[in-house]
Formats: structure tokens, C-alpha cells, sequence
């Protein structure tokens, strides 16, 4: 869940803040924006403040091409199936709405806790105890959640695609913060995003899943699958075919979060094959 907040403290709205070029196909323009709160606003030297922040790329048809039907269809997929809670926002709202909803969500899911934790603290602790100042103040960091997006795109296979990459952060309570990578490629031909279904041969599932399994053994030096499970690997899942797929320029990169394939120790892991490697698999 993303971090979620109440009363506003700071606004700042940067819309369309740069633009660059690439390869006279599209622009990448961004939005930011980023709010601030005051869990307890009557008491703000001892409230927890959460924050959240988006950097929102999406994309522009460059004059001199004849792409911007299928532009739209992108940054229109990009709001509405990769952006939390902004299905069918304007383009130019999207980000603000992203962190409104958050804080209205928060407001609904977290307030109530917090001061029910607060409450219970001051009936069960003395303040002279030499702890005490200590153990409020791990209370109220417990509740300074965050949620951070930030998005990267850029042109991709034969200039013909775009690599688009979604991380967000999040922290809200826990042993630590949750990290989400969302990688989409879009076919600037049709607007439309690339599955491995779309690239792979039917019929090569098994096979591709093999590769996948030998590529993550080479990385990690291991000899064999068991060797690799010992390692903490495929233990709780089998491999699989990440729909998380960026066809680079020269090369396509299989995305896994932490847990899709080992514990949260491991992070992100990216396999990576040359096209050569895969392309007794693909389609003609």
C-alpha cells in the first residue's frame, strides 16, 4: 500500500518542467509534484510528517513526426494502468492527483491507529523514565511514512520503442520500506505495450523459462539448480516469464522485484540476453 496523507503542509506543482529531445521521434517532459503533512497538526513539533513525491515522465510527439495518436495512447496507458489512482485523470493532473489520493487514503487507514498508539504510550509510560523521550520518539518516526515515484524513459529497440520504468518507494511502518520496479516497453508504432507474448514464438515458453534459469545460475556462479535454491533462489517459486520486459537498443532485460525470485536481501535482479541469444525463440 502507498503511503497516505491527511493535512496539507506544502504544495509545490512543477508541470513540464524539462523536455528532451530523442532521435526526432518524441520528447520525455516531466511532472513533479510533492506534498508534505502534519499527521497531528494541533501538536507539530511532536507530529509525524509524511511525505510524497512524484516525477512523472511522459511523452510528446515531436513536430516532425507523425506519432502523436500513438503518443497519446501511451502516456494514457502510463496514467491510468501504472500511476495508482489516477485512472482517467487529464494528462496535465495526473501527478497531483496521484499524491491527493494518497493523503485522502492515509487520512481514511492511518490516522485513527496513530492516535490510538499515541493514547495507549501516555497511559503506559512514566515520563520520568530516562526512556521515555526515546521510545515517543520511535513512536512518531514509526509514522513518518513515505512514498516516492520517479520514472525513467528513453528510446529503445530500432527506434521503433520506448523503455519506460516505474520505482517506487514506499514506507509505511515495517522492518523496512517496499521498492517496486514497473518496466513497460510501447511499440511507438501502434501506442500499444510489447508482452513477451507479442515477441516469443508460440510454443517457447518452456524453453525461454530454461534460459532464464541457466542465465540467473551463470550470474550468480552457480553449477546447478540445487546449488542456486541453496543460494535462497527459486525456493519459494519457480522461474517465470517477467511481463516486466525492456527491449533495449541491444539487448532485452527480464525485470524481478525483490521476492519474485529470492528473498528481499537480493533486491531488484535484471537478466539480461542479447537479441542473438533469443532469437531462435522470437518471431520472424
Amino acid at each position: 500500500m502507498f503511503c497516505k496523507h491527511y493535512i496539507l503542509l506544502i504544495t509545490t506543482l512543477l508541470l513540464l518542467a524539462s523536455c528532451q529531445g530523442n532521435n526526432n521521434l518524441v520528447d520525455f517532459c516531466e511532472m513533479e509534484y510533492s506534498d508534505s503533512v502534519f499527521l497531528a497538526p494541533n501538536n507539530p513539533a511532536e507530529s509525524p510528517v509524511c511525505s510524497s513525491s512524484i516525477k512523472l515522465i511522459l511523452l510528446q510527439a515531436s513536430e516532425q513526426s507523425q506519432l502523436t495518436e500513438n503518443v497519446e495512447k501511451i502516456n494514457r496507458y502510463i496514467i491510468d494502468e501504472l500511476l495508482p489512482n489516477t485512472d482517467g485523470a487529464k494528462i496535465e493532473e495526473a501527478a497531483k492527483l496521484f499524491v491527493k489520493e494518497q493523503m485522502r487514503e492515509f487520512a481514511n487507514s492511518v490516522k485513527n491507529l496513530y492516535y490510538e498508539d499515541l493514547e495507549y504510550f501516555y497511559e503506559n509510560n512514566d515520563q520520568t523514565d530516562e526512556e521515555y523521550e526515546e521510545n515517543k520518539k520511535f513512536l512518531i518516526e514509526r509514522y513518518c511514512y513515505e512514498s516516492n515515484i520517479s520514472t525513467e524513459a528513453h528510446i529503445g529497440y530500432a527506434d521503433s520503442v520506448v523503455c519506460y520504468k516505474m520505482l517506487a518507494y514506499i514506507y509505511s511502518g515495517g522492518a523496512h520500506p517496499v521498492t517496486v520496479t514497473t518496466t513497460t516497453s510501447f511499440s511507438l508504432k501502434n501506442g500499444q505495450p510489447i508482452r513477451p507474448v507479442d515477441i516469443f514464438r508460440a510454443g517457447t515458453n518452456s524453453a525461454l523459462m530454461d534460459r532464464l534459469t541457466k542465465k540467473l545460475m551463470e550470474m550468480q556462479n552457480a553449477h546447478s539448480l540445487n546449488e542456486l535454491q541453496e543460494m535462497g533462489f527459486l525456493t519459494i517459486a519457480d522461474m517465470f516469464i517477467s511481463t516486466d520486459m525492456l527491449l533495449e537498443p541491444n539487448k532485452i532485460v527480464f525485470h524481478y522485484d525483490p521476492y519474485e525470485l529470492a528473498p528481499y536481501v537480493y533486491g531488484d535482479i535484471d537478466i539480461e540476453f542479447s537479441y542473438d541469444e533469443l532469437s531462435d525463440l522470437m518471431n520472424p
